[in-house]
């Protein structure tokens, strides 16, 4: 066999994995496009000849890129999330730019347009792009700012510097550091608030959360009814810090692909009855918008949820430091059942293989986030708190929404005028 004829084979194989490796609703729109052996043959001659001739940009997932052949302006996606571009080639033979390989994943330059929605409803991430010059007369491309970039701007206006001498492992919050955090609270048969999820205040009138804490079964009333915000202590009569400000729940979003009991898309937005004052103890946390997560390996995990001294939640606002993990790390340890299937790239993997540290019970729906510059209290919500094995155990991290994979639905309901 010689060389081509053994890298086609090769090719034909790493193809049939890739496949393989992706949870069954992904695999019906890829195995459509491979009942044909000629596409087979296609597939593996292109990715052959890429190898070949080293059209190869080594640029990593969602980050732009620019298609060779059109010159478009494009975004680094798995192969599988860009069938337009893959019958682009089928259909015209058009070849599509090979971004990277790793492992058994391939990634090539997706144009805009070429964006695709999969079966299990993951949205597409679509940057808006526009050229310009640089002083050194190179042509550059930025991503034009996102709303919530703009707003993240806005919100983050003379913030108050503070000493970041904070201890995290599970460890009680101080007032102030997280006054984004809010408490979504259930009205008892008694008239009491009882409060089961957390969420994220990202503006003056909308707070994020996941899909499954917009419905308690159990509850006697199972929808929400307030926020509780402005201290990290939810008892009502509690003497220290800043006042609890408890804001009523005027409309729930449900993000439209969240199915129950999948889990899948497990983001939902609490529409507040009023718009709050923007002060040192409320303050919406900017919305990270970035694919993947730059240099950081660890992430801080908030929420009121069960400590390890207790079976009931904390009424003290927790935080802990947690490992980010990639999904493939993740993927081969997590236990599958009918209502997952495997990670998707719409989600995101934390949590500490040791044991120790997690988000648990009462945790759902609370952010993970990043505050990229020390000692200025701006958070930036990269997860939303879905579900996980039982808490804190060994080689069981958890499961979390990726917040930049909605960013264009979260901005259509947030900010529709703008």
């Amino acid at each position: 066999m010689n060389v081509k004829a053994r890298e086609v084979c090769q090719n034909r194989a790493k193809w049939k994995s890739l496949v393989s490796v992706y949870p069954s609703g992904l695999r019906a729109n890829i195995v459509k496009l491979r009942r044909k052996s000629a596409i087979m043959k296609q597939v593996a001659a292109i990715f052959t000849l890429l190898l070949i001739h080293g059209v190869l940009s080594r640029v990593r997932e969602g980050e732009r890129c620019v298609d060779e052949t059109s010159r478009a302006l494009g975004q680094c996606l798995q192969l599988q999330y860009c069938l337009s571009g893959f019958k682009a080639f089928v259909d015209r033979g058009v070849e599509p730019t090979l971004c990277d390989t790793y492992k058994r994943t391939i990634l090539i330059c997706c144009v805009e347009e070429e964006v695709q929605v999969n079966t299990l409803g993951i949205p597409s991430e679509q940057p808006v792009w526009s050229e310009s010059n640089n002083n050194n007369g190179n042509n550059e491309f930025r991503a034009l700012e996102r709303i919530s970039e703009r707003k993240c701007d806005e919100y983050s206006m003379d913030v108050i510097r503070y000493n970041d001498k904070r201890v995290f492992g599970g460890t009680n919050a101080s007032p102030e550091d997280f006054p984004h955090m809010g408490a979504i609270g259930w009205l008892d048969s008694q008239g009491e608030y009882n409060f089961g999820c957390g969420g994220s205040l990202i503006s003056p009138r909308f707070v994020l959360t996941a899909g499954h804490c917009i419905k308690q079964a159990k509850a006697a009333n199972p929808v929400p009814v307030i926020v509780r915000l402005g201290n990290v202590n939810l008892n009502s009569d509690v003497k220290h810090g800043p006042p609890i400000i408890d804001v009523k729940i005027k409309t729930i979003h449900k993000h439209p692909d969240y199915h129950p009991p999948l889990r899948y898309n497990d983001i939902a937005l609490l529409e507040l009855a009023e718009d709050l004052n923007i002060t040192n103890d409320v303050r919406p946390a900017c919305l990270w918008t970035k694919p993947g997560f730059e240099n950081y390996t660890e992430v801080i995990a908030t929420g009121w949820g069960v400590t390890e001294n207790t079976t009931l939640p904390s009424n003290k606002l927790q935080m802990v430091t947690l490992n980010l993990y990639s999904n493939e790390q993740c993927d081969p340890i997590m236990l599958r059942n009918r209502h997952w299937d495997g990670f998707v790239p719409t989600q995101m993997c934390a949590g500490e293989l040791n044991g120790g540290k997690d988000t648990c019970q009462g945790d759902s729906g609370a952010p993970l986030q990043v505050t990229p510059e020390p000692g200025i209290k701006v958070h930036y919500i990269m997860g939303v708190t879905s579900f996980g094995g039982q808490c804190a155990r060994k080689r069981q991290p958890a499961i979390y929404t990726r917040v930049s994979s909605y960013l264009d639905w979260i901005e259509s309901v947030v900010w529709p005028d703008e």
